[in-house]
């Protein structure tokens, strides 16, 4: 069994409440490459 440990995207750095915090431009990008990174490692194990 592999386990990987990931963050979640890097998020704006306003809003009225934590939970309203999208996801900023760069962590958009960087959730998206992790998925692709997920997705071929996933086929490797």
């Amino acid at each position: 069994m592999k386990i990987f440990i990931m963050r979640h995207g890097e998020a704006e750095m306003f809003a009225k409440s934590d939970k309203e915090r999208q996801l900023s431009e760069f962590g958009q990008e960087s959730a998206f490459n992790q998925g692709i990174w997920l997705k071929f490692h996933r086929t490797l194990l």
